[in-house]
């Protein structure tokens, strides 16, 4: 009894920092957004969108620090479909945030080297969609929904 309310502590205490790991990689997200572009001063001749590939693998990484943080401080019995409402939750989440992203970057304008582009959008809401659909197979093979194929009689 007492390993597992310490393990369930442990387990909100790392959900709380990965909700505060998620929050803060946002905010960074907002400032690149009104500064001058990362993917411009990496992108070359031998990289072709370069800029969408760092929009969905910037959502990805927050879709998982907001799925995992958001799963983890949910109560133990019912995983999947806890699991699930942290899908939907955390896919609003980073789409709110891109939407924003562009935005700022619509209200800057040209002359800051900034425009609003609905494919960087798409990249933010298919890096976001694969990461929130890995965790979720995660969550349903370790919560042992999971049969392997089996029959599970």
């Amino acid at each position: 009894m007492v390993i597992a309310r310490n393990h369930q502590g442990s387990s909100r205490r790392l959900g709380v920092v990965l909700l505060l790991a998620g929050v803060a990689s946002g905010s960074l997200l907002l400032l690149e957004g009104a500064g001058r572009p990362v993917a411009a001063a990496l992108s070359g001749p031998g990289v072709p969108h370069l800029d969408k590939l760092l929009h969905a693998a910037a959502h990805a990484w927050l879709a998982t620090l907001f799925f995992m943080g958001a799963y983890l401080l949910g109560k133990p019995p019912a995983r999947l479909p806890r699991a699930l409402t942290c899908a939907v939750l955390t896919f609003a989440l980073t789409m709110l945030l891109g939407t924003a992203v562009e935005l700022v970057q619509a209200k800057l304008g040209a002359s800051h080297g900034r425009v609003f582009d609905m494919w960087d959008i798409a990249a933010d809401a298919l890096g976001s969609g694969l990461a929130i659909l890995f965790w979720l197979v995660v969550v349903w093979r370790v919560s042992g929904l999971y049969t392997g194929g089996k029959s599970g009689r």
